[in-house]
């Protein structure tokens, strides 16, 4: 919607009122994460995620093991730390560690294989904008 709004306010003028939305801003130009280091910089990991299909991280359920591995166990107590330095954050201990068990609940929350590529092209770029297909002839 906000690519849409932003290509052709023109058309949108007349059959909105209004448009209110939340969003997260995206900015990783200070990442912390390993895990997400690792593949921006790695030529070989871009193109297997490519090679996964287009939903790479599936969404948890309430019968996830994973989920319910780490929510509240003592494993979960243990490990959570090192996990959240890998995944997100190179200082785990900066993290409400009630909350941190909590997201493990809901985690893996589903990303597509396109989501990351355009990760990597705010990473790469340095600049927030549309996801960028590539060519015509790339795309054939």
């Amino acid at each position: 919607m906000f690519a849409s709004l932003s290509d052709n306010p023109e058309f949108y003028r007349d059959k909105m009122k209004m448009f209110v939305a939340l969003a997260p801003v995206v900015s990783i130009k200070h990442m912390n994460s390993v895990f997400l280091k690792d593949i921006m910089d790695n030529e070989s990991s871009q193109q297997y995620l490519t090679l996964m299909g287009p939903e790479m991280f599936y969404k948890a359920t309430a019968d996830n093991f994973v989920s319910g591995l780490f929510a509240g166990s003592a494993l979960g107590n243990a490990t959570s730390g090192q996990i959240t330095a890998k995944l997100s954050d190179s200082k785990p201990e900066l993290i409400n560690q009630v909350a941190q068990l909590n997201y493990f609940k809901f985690y893996p929350a589903g990303c597509s294989v396109r989501s990351l590529d355009h990760f990597m092209q705010l990473y790469h770029t340095g600049e927030f904008k549309k996801y960028d297909h590539g060519s015509a002839e790339k795309n054939q």
